[in-house]
């Protein structure tokens, strides 16, 4: 038997789902670690709603252009890296770092409007970072990635990193955990004792301190039920967070940075990335002055760094499993995503 959605008379709210924003977020995204990029070879990032090439030149410098050759369209990802430029496969028009073509070796010259997009970017904390601005203007001075103290030092792991691409879902859905308090106790297993917002300029932070749940184990909480999380995580900028984390468990106190960004590759699909770094001398010297996690061990050369190799991937295993609710490795952005598609087709 049909029933009506309606209760005594009363009118049900529907959900509105509106069309995806014809733009692209202004900001910095990140679009990776950086040695990624530092193989010799193109790379390929479709993103924006188009596709870009990142390649290193011979100083180093990663750049970013369109991957499509103005020439006749040919895809430069395909082509080879010659020099400080990246070479057309179709007829080998040569494109520089800044965007300006740097050589037709069957032409006496180049023309001196053949140029292509060349795209901001800056590499910071070990990862390329790329400025889109739908008018096209430059980032302003003050907006920009901060450096994360400790990256590079020998008391922080290196990144542990993943991606995952979301279909059917805009990326500026993933924002609003920000100030969504309510979702930590059902997505993340996690019981918020203290939860505040501060939104400064293009930096929006939420300040977090938790305990776990005791009816459900996941494995986070390192083994001890009066464990204790504190979370300070700030957006700078639409698409990247970076999540300063202290637990308090089993007499140790695990410090870890949590990274969590994207970047749009459509109007219904994003890259969402993830990584943690895990500071291994805290990590291995817990309040009670004994050293715990058997992976920190002293040592030289390839066992020291197993032994880290192995502690941020532990960790970073654990954090992530945190950020998903339970599913290791799978962050919560994505699970927010596929909760509103789901909502979105019961209501359409």
């Amino acid at each position: 038997m049909a029933r009506n959605s309606a209760v005594d008379g009363d009118e049900v709210r529907m959900i509105e789902v509106g069309s995806a924003p014809t733009r692209f977020a202004r900001g910095w995204h990140c679009l990776g670690l950086a040695e990624t990029f530092r193989d010799g070879a193109p790379h390929q990032i479709d993103a924006f709603g188009t596709s870009l090439v990142v390649f290193e030149t011979s100083n180093g410098t990663l750049s970013v252009l369109d991957a499509y050759c103005r020439h006749m369209g040919g895809s430069l990802a395909h082509g080879p890296v010659k020099g400080d430029s990246i070479a057309c496969p179709f007829h080998d028009w040569r494109w520089g770092g800044n965007g300006k073509c740097t050589g037709i070796p069957y032409a006496r010259r180049v023309p001196p409007l053949a140029r292509t997009r060349a795209w901001t970017t800056i590499e910071r904390n070990g990862q390329l970072y790329v400025w889109n601005d739908p008018q096209g203007n430059p980032p302003p001075a003050d907006v920009t990635i901060p450096e994360i103290e400790g990256f590079g030092s020998p008391e922080w792991t290196d990144w542990t990193w993943n991606s995952l691409r979301v279909e059917g879902s805009h990326c500026r859905e993933i924002v609003d955990n920000v100030v969504d308090m309510a979702h930590f106790y059902y997505v993340h297993f996690a019981f918020p004792r203290y939860f505040k917002n501060v939104f400064e300029g293009h930096v929006a932070t939420q300040y977090m301190q938790s305990t776990p749940r005791h009816d459900i184990s996941v494995g986070t909480s390192y083994d001890d039920p009066d464990s204790t999380l504190r979370s300070d995580a700030s957006y700078f900028g639409p698409s990247y967070m970076i999540d300063k984390l202290w637990t308090e468990a089993s007499g140790m106190t695990i410090e870890t940075v949590l990274i969590n960004c994207h970047y749009p590759a459509s109007a219904d699909s994003s890259v969402l990335q993830w990584g943690a770094m895990v500071n291994e001398a805290r990590r291995a010297v817990g309040r009670d002055g004994e050293r715990h996690g058997g992976a920190v061990r002293r040592g030289r050369g390839a066992r020291v760094q197993a032994g880290r190799r192995h502690l941020a991937e532990q960790v970073a295993h654990r954090q992530s499993a945190a950020v998903g609710g339970g599913r290791a490795g799978v962050p919560a952005a994505p699970l927010v995503p596929a909760v509103l598609r789901r909502r979105r087709g019961h209501h359409r």
